[in-house]
């Protein structure tokens, strides 16, 4: 059973998520503005085909469900600094670029770099 003290932690918790999600959302729309190759935020992109899923992929996540998925690592970069110059909250980034993925179809479980389609944006 909760305890009162835990319900108000609870309750302050998601009023601090209720808020920043509007911010966050805002900041992403302004840098995709500016960036071509901004994608979004990582648990907007994500589809659960099976949604009992759903909790063990956010556990998985964690506090990376609001990074901001960008093409390239320069890209990230560019955003870092232009979220600097505008004094704007820091975001963490995940340059797709960057992300190596094991194939668990071939025996030897070979590093392979992750595909990444274009968009005909």
């Amino acid at each position: 059973m909760l305890s009162g003290k835990d319900s108000v932690q609870d309750a302050k918790a998601e009023r601090a998520s209720r808020e920043s999600i509007p911010k966050l959302t805002e900041t992403v729309a302004t840098l995709q503005a500016h960036f071509p190759g901004v994608r979004g935020v990582l648990s907007e992109l994500m589809a659960v085909r099976n949604p009992k899923y759903a909790g063990a992929i956010a556990v998985a996540f964690g506090r990376h469900m609001d990074s901001i998925a960008v093409d390239e690592q320069a890209t990230a970069l560019t955003c870092i600094h232009y979220l600097r110059e505008q004094r704007l909250p820091p975001l963490t980034f995940v340059p797709l670029d960057t992300i190596k993925v094991r194939d668990t179809t071939h025996p030897q479980h070979s590093s392979k770099r992750l595909q990444i389609r274009r968009s005909a944006t």
